[in-house]
Formats: structure tokens, C-alpha cells, sequence
């Protein structure tokens, strides 16, 4: 399995036009590496933050 790191989710932000902060962005890559959660949950999750 593929993990989410922090440009992938920094990238997926910024097209989404979300600000999130590097601690954010920290946060959500190691759950995400952690939960193997990847792909759409991970851009499902950025969008319900918007």
C-alpha cells in the first residue's frame, strides 16, 4: 500500500483551496500512513474540511 505524505495532501489542499497548516497537513499525513487510508477517503476528508 501506498502511504499519503505531506506534499500529496499539501497538493490536494491547495487545488481544493483549503488552508491548512503544516502541523495540519503533519496531522493528516501520520493518520492517514497510519489508518493505510488513501486515495478518496483522504480527498473526501480534505473536501469536508473546506
Amino acid at each position: 500500500m501506498t502511504k499519503i505524505n505531506k506534499d500529496i495532501i499539501q497538493t490536494i489542499a491547495a487545488a481544493l483551496k483549503i488552508d491548512l497548516s503544516p502541523k495540519q497537513i503533519a496531522a493528516r499525513a501520520k493518520l492517514d500512513n497510519l489508518s493505510q487510508a488513501i486515495g478518496m477517503h483522504t480527498i473526501e476528508c480534505l473536501i469536508r474540511a473546506r
